[in-house]
């Protein structure tokens, strides 16, 4: 049995109306190098560039390993399947941190937003 006292509670944001409108932040993530690779939006946040993430798109297609995505503060793994594309929906308290983790020695692009979309994943090798 879970014991309640033990259980936590964080503020995320999820289908809420941004103030700054929709946004998106473009990121080329570069794993020719490394393996892993992380970023804090604090200081987007600090500089009300954009107040939140609420989703991400993964452009996984070049790619023959997976990606992870890892959600700092919330934990959230959210991973995409080599050759995939996909949008999806996090749980991402602010400040927005994230760890990125791919084998495949590429660059992989990604965009964080700060809109709610619907989850959609396709295999663009099929």
């Amino acid at each position: 049995m879970i014991d309640s006292s033990t259980i936590s509670f964080r503020p995320v944001n999820c289908q809420a109306v941004p103030p700054e409108g929709a946004k998106a932040v473009p990121i080329a993530l570069d794993f020719t190098a490394t393996d892993e690779q992380t970023l804090d939006l604090s200081n987007f946040i600090q500089r009300n560039f954009i107040s939140m993430v609420q989703s991400v798109y993964v452009d996984n297609k070049d790619n023959n390993a997976a990606l992870d995505i890892i959600i700092g503060a919330g934990g959230q793994k959210v991973t995409t399947a080599p050759g995939h594309q996909c949008y999806k929906m996090l749980n991402c308290p602010n400040p927005a941190k994230f760890t990125f983790r791919s084998t495949g020695g590429i660059v992989v692009n990604i965009q964080l937003m700060n809109f709610p979309v619907v989850n959609c994943d396709w295999n663009t090798q099929a």
